[in-house]
């Protein structure tokens, strides 16, 4: 068997006549008598060549023939520029090979066939090394002919990273915290474990967040927001920018105090004292602060209400104190008591016939001098 494309041998008239003899022992020789034919593939092909042998008196053995024959039996060899592999795929480590498959169509550039015929590869392994944020995907493999003569034991590497943002949004931040606003932003620190906690990473893997403002108060203080603006950010320094969480809340406090409203010592009958005075919302609220500074107002809340007797009556007034968010204080305020002498309405007897010196036989009456001394 030979290696060899064709175009190897010449007619050979020694070596074709040597199977021969002469009856009479004398010499004899061989004389092509057509061209050489070429039959088969590279892979399995056979030459013929066909001739006579005669002898020394010429007579003549026509039609004879012997062949030669053989195929392709060399590998192909790398003749030009292989392949050097992908670069900057966007992947997982663990999806590397999916991402950046085995490419036989690439894999053979720079292989070539002794005969010129067609090369192809066949894939025979696959390792992945490296990280998430720094691949390598190896791929060894063998380079055929149309023969099947092996080169084995070639590779070329494809490489890439995860180069994705995290996704998500923020679950942080908390609702209904009673505070004023001015002093709503001191109340809270950015919480980065917190703040990342909505967040995930396509390859599975860690992701911070880290605050890239100030936090900024908004709204007044009976809606107050407190946000904080930062980036969330993989292993691998992939960033997504400009999320955010927040703090709410409100003033819920209601006012606190004293009434400094009302009177005492008023000079009334207890059934006028309830027409002498009219609620008075501003002396209401005189003596009510709000916790956040703002202002407060009073409203009453039932009708006044007269208690007691004309010796110390009062007049009760119930009313709420509210701050500018609605939270209100239930509270009362009074004035009250009856401070005017009794004044002369009888008088003692006239015209008592008696001496002078015999005045202490009139009756003391004591009725009468209640009346009048009372």
């Amino acid at each position: 068997m030979y290696d060899c494309c064709g175009g190897l041998f010449a007619f050979d008239a020694v070596a074709a006549a040597g199977g021969y003899t002469d009856i009479c022992g004398g010499a004899v020789t061989a004389v092509e008598t057509g061209t050489e034919v070429v039959t088969g593939t590279d892979c399995a092909w056979t030459v013929t060549y066909t001739f006579s042998v005669l002898d020394a008196c010429g007579n003549i053995l026509t039609g004879q023939t012997y062949t030669h024959t053989g195929s392709d039996l060399t590998a192909p060899t790398l003749t030009g520029v292989p392949f050097a592999g992908t670069t900057g795929t966007n992947a997982c480590m663990a999806n590397a090979a999916t991402a950046a498959p085995f490419s036989g169509a690439s894999a053979i550039l720079g292989y070539t066939d002794n005969c010129g015929a067609a090369v192809s590869a066949t894939l025979t392994g696959t390792s992945v090394a490296g990280t998430n944020c720094s691949w390598t995907v190896t791929y060894t493999f063998t380079i055929l002919d149309e023969c099947l003569n092996s080169l084995p034991g070639q590779t070329y590497a494809n490489t890439g990273s995860d180069q994705t943002a995290p996704t998500g949004a923020s679950t942080a931040g908390s609702v209904g915290t009673n505070s004023c606003m001015a002093t709503a932003g001191g109340l809270f620190a950015f919480d980065a474990v917190v703040a990342a906690g909505g967040y995930t990473d396509n390859c599975l893997g860690s992701v911070t967040a880290v605050e890239t403002g100030t936090e900024v108060v908004t709204g007044t203080d009976c809606a107050w927001t407190v946000t904080y603006t930062f980036s969330v950010q993989d292993a691998c320094g992939n960033i997504l920018p400009g999320q955010t969480y927040t703090h709410t809340g409100s003033d819920q406090t209601a006012p606190t105090g004293a009434s400094t409203a009302g009177s005492v010592g008023t000079n009334s009958c207890m059934a006028t004292a309830g027409g002498l005075f009219a609620f008075d919302a501003v002396a209401a609220a005189g003596g009510y602060t709000d916790n956040c500074l703002g202002s407060v107002t009073a409203v009453e809340t039932g009708t006044e209400v007269v208690t007691g007797t004309d010796c110390a009556w009062t007049v009760t007034y119930t009313f709420s104190v509210q701050d500018a968010c609605g939270n209100v204080s239930g509270q009362t305020y009074s004035t009250g008591s009856d401070q005017t002498a009794p004044t002369a309405s009888t008088a003692g007897s006239v015209g008592t016939n008696s001496c002078m010196a015999r005045r202490e036989d009139v009756c003391f009456d004591a009725v009468s001098s209640r009346r009048i001394y009372r």
